[in-house]
């Protein structure tokens, strides 16, 4: 049984790994805006390795889980995953326990493929462009404020002056 059984992370259908996109409703991974179209064993060998992070997952749950136990498939099968998988944009991603299993060498970040197109549609630069508009008009109004308060302030001054004086009389 996986560690992170109950993670959230393992259930949702987009993650990213580094700059690498794994969809697998899609069985796609998107690497360096290329994308690559994997089998669903090799996707499942990535969902194992997603549930047991930062744990190595060993290659008998491997075989045990994806391929029921069959050593004789498996064991080959596997091999032959991970190799698809690394070549699909995860080397970097997929460490080798020698004799034990695989790893992963990232945390794997749950994510949405809207918020990724979004932000490819919309540059940062609109966010903050955004942002200075909103403080330049809040700055802009509370000056307007501070200079009214003190032209207020100037008048019942210039108020109280001339109430000193007494008019002339003729």
């Amino acid at each position: 049984m996986p560690p992170n059984q109950e993670n959230s992370i393992v259930t949702n259908d987009e993650i990213l790994i580094g700059e690498v996109q794994i969809s697998f409703a899609k069985s796609q991974i998107i690497s360096g805006g290329e994308e690559t179209s994997v089998q669903i064993k090799s996707m499942q060998i990535f969902h194992c390795l997603v549930s047991f992070y930062p744990k190595p997952c060993p290659r008998q749950y491997f075989i045990d889980t994806i391929w029921d136990g069959n050593e004789y498939v498996g064991a080959k099968a596997l091999t032959d995953g991970i190799y698809r998988l690394r070549k699909a944009g995860l080397s970097d991603a997929i460490k080798t326990i020698s004799k034990s299993g695989y790893v992963l060498n990232w945390a794997p970040l749950p994510q949405e493929l809207e918020a990724v197109n979004a932000q490819s549609k919309h540059p940062a630069g609109e966010t903050r462009n955004k942002r200075y508009i909103w403080t330049f008009v809040v700055l802009t109004a509370l000056l307007g404020l501070a200079a009214l308060l003190f032209t207020v302030i100037d008048f019942i001054d210039i108020l109280k002056l001339f109430g000193d004086l007494h008019p002339i009389e003729e």
